[in-house]
Formats: structure tokens, sequence, C-alpha cells
């Protein structure tokens, strides 16, 4: 039945040529698709909080064919692109930014990403959905990858929106279904305070046909500053017609929580084995250590340790990877491999404060790692400081 289809499509739908980013044709009008009952994700009853919507690329609620809604292209603004491809099998990816507010801590637990598979019907055909967060712009010296990555696919549900990406010359027209594609990680995951970019690429039936549509706005040509990439550099995310950056419609929803924040100072120590050819290093810097109520904490040299208390008692660990990091920003990514933990001693130790007095923390850290030949660096550090009072 879909060969049958699309072979129907073929001589009415223009795609776009290899090589092309954008969706920037105008098909040829087949009949309008019979609009489905509305989506369940327009329905905000029973799901998380939102925390960050990146702006929506509706334009017109109920104006559409069967009172679907409109996502218009403004061809009166000579804007040129109805959408941007999102392809994972040819490794089209897009990325925005967002950002954890100060004193905040957000766990993510359902994150919703929004595209269209030209000339399909209202039923979704969408089948993958991948995406990773960066602690800074994606392929910039220094950023990193937090969570997730482009080898797992996340998709756990997907269904039409009810609405369709349209132009202003031809507002009847169906062949741009705007689908919804969510992924609810297992437990979710948490983000402290600071800025993040997320990248994301998805899958469906016919991979070259997927685009993304922008985040649109009655009256403006300039969306956000989202980037796009094929390989591994990365590009503005540009209309065709008019050169203005774009951005890129996704939402965020979990749980918003609050940090207590030390204004703290840090202490660190690594004496590599002599035979890995690493100098010794020493850092001593003024940071905010948080303490997170999910049971983690951070700083700028940890992003995910561990922490919890029993009978007034405070326990803490770091894993691995967060060892790895800290070598890391002394020596350079991949300048060391870190294999495993030989000897590793954590402590917490947290005062509580009063309406009169701040609160106190104080952490310490030694530890040995194995690195390869059977080479070994140890690592010490400490922080302490005082809770943050904000007035």
């Amino acid at each position: 039945m879909k060969i049958a289809l699309l072979v129907a499509l073929a001589a009415a739908l223009v795609g776009p040529a290899a090589g092309q980013d954008r969706d920037g044709q105008d098909p040829a009008e087949s009949a309008p698709h019979r609009p489905a009952a509305r989506a369940a994700n327009d329905s905000t009853e029973g799901t998380p909080l939102l925390l960050h919507d990146n702006g929506s690329f509706v334009t017109s609620t109920g104006n559409g064919p069967s009172g679907a809604d409109l996502s218009t292209l403004q061809t009166s603004l000579a804007m040129g692109a109805y959408g941007f491809t999102v392809a994972h099998i040819t490794n089209s990816r897009i990325a925005d930014e967002f950002s954890v507010p100060p004193g905040r801590m957000w766990h993510i637990e359902e994150l919703s990403f929004f595209a269209y598979e030209l000339g399909s019907t209202s039923t979704s055909s969408f089948t993958d959905l991948r995406f990773q967060i960066w602690d800074g712009t994606p392929g910039d010296a220094g950023s990193r990858v937090v969570y997730g990555d482009l080898s797992t696919n996340a998709l756990s549900s997907t269904e039409w929106t009810r609405a369709y990406r349209v132009s202003e010359n031809i507002p009847t027209s169906t062949s741009r279904p705007i689908m919804v594609c969510k992924a609810t990680p297992a437990g979710g995951f948490f983000l402290g305070e600071g800025s993040y970019w997320i990248e994301f690429a998805m899958g469906a039936s016919i991979a070259s046909s997927l685009f993304m549509p922008p985040v649109t706005i009655l009256g403006q040509t300039t969306t956000g500053n989202a980037l796009v990439s094929s390989s591994t550099t990365w590009r503005a995310l540009i209309d065709s017609g008019t050169g203005t950056n774009q951005g890129a419609p996704f939402l965020l929803r979990g749980d918003d929580l609050p940090v207590a924040s030390f204004d703290s100072k840090w202490k660190l120590s690594i004496k590599p084995h002599r035979d890995t050819g690493l100098a010794k290093a020493r850092q001593e810097s003024k940071l905010s250590f948080a303490l997170r109520p999910n049971g983690s904490f951070g700083c700028a040299a940890i992003q995910n340790g561990v922490w919890w208390s029993d009978k007034y008692r405070y326990y803490c660990d770091l894993p691995l990877a967060e060892l790895q990091r800290i070598v890391d920003e002394q020596y350079g990514v991949g300048a060391v491999e870190l294999l495993s933990v030989s000897a590793f001693k954590c402590k917490l130790l947290r005062k509580l404060g009063s309406s009169r007095k701040p609160g106190k923390l104080s952490f310490s850290l030694k530890a040995r790692v194995q690195t390869s030949g059977d080479l070994y660096i140890d690592i010490s550090a400490t922080c302490s400081g005082r809770e943050r009072v904000d007035t």
C-alpha cells in the first residue's frame, strides 16, 4: 500500500534535489487529506511541567483545511524555506540552544521535536529520533556532550500536531502535515544551571523528504539562532529567501528544582606517574558548588557527582567519567584515557544554615586512577564554601 501511494504521488510531489538542505518547493496539490481527531499532544493534562518552549511554528489556529492549524511561510516577506532537512540517515542534524536559570536544576522527562514528511498523510510515519545535549556550541573546542547520543533511537511516541506547513500563496495545502516526535528517557536526566545546545535528527519512511518547520513569527524574518550540519562543520540555519537566521521549535518538560549553591574555593592537585609523560598540575579558583535535591552535585570541574545522607551524615561519590572530565580539563580531551579506579576516598560535610547564618559545605577527594601500561594518576581536590543567600 505504501509503495502504491508513493508511485501515485511521484508525479505530483517535487522532492528536494540532492544535497539540498531546505524544502523550498511548491508541489502540485493533491486532494486534501481528511484530518484525524485532535492530537493528544494539544493537551497538557497528565504531562510533566513545561520547562522550556523554544518557539512556536503555528501562525494561525483553526483556519486550515477542516479546522487544522497553519504554519505559514511568509512569502510576502521574501521568505523561501518551508523547512530544513533533519534526516538522520543523511547525517543532517539541527541544533539550538536553551538555558537552565541560575539557582535551578531541571529534571527533564520529556522532549518534543517537530517535523514533516513531504507528501505524507496525517498519520505519522516517523520511526526514529536521535538527540544529544552539549554544554556549549556544537563542534566548538571545549564543548562536550553531557547527555544522549546519535546512535540510539530515542523515539517513544509520534503523532500529528493537527497543523500544516503552508505558504501564503497556497494556504489550503495538505502536503506538509507537521508531526511531533517525543522522547521520554527512562528515569529522565538532570541539568544544572547554565547554557546548553540540543542537537537532533529524525527518521521516517522517506528519509530524503524529512523537514523541520522553523520557529515562525508573523511579520518577522529572524526567529532564532539555530545551527545545521551534515558533517562535522556547523553553520547558521538560514532562510533561503531572506538570508536570515531561523530558530528550531522544541519543548522540554519535567521538574524545576531548587539548588543549594555555595560560593566556594576549589583546590586541585594532579600527580601523574612519571612514565605517562604528563606534568603535574595544580589549580586554585573560586566557583559555585551546587548541591542538588535529586542527590547529585556539581561545579566547574564536576558535572555529575553523587551525594546521599544517612542519619545526618553525608556521603559522596564520583563516577569514572567525572574523574576523566577533571583530567581532560588539565591536559586536553584525548590526552590520556582513564581505565579504572584503584583507590578512592570522597567526603562531603554540610552544616545546615539558619535564618541568621548561611550554611557551610566542604568536599574532599582523593583518587588513584589507572591508565594504559599499568600506569596511574593521583587526583586530590578540596572545596569549601558558604551557602549563597539571595537578597
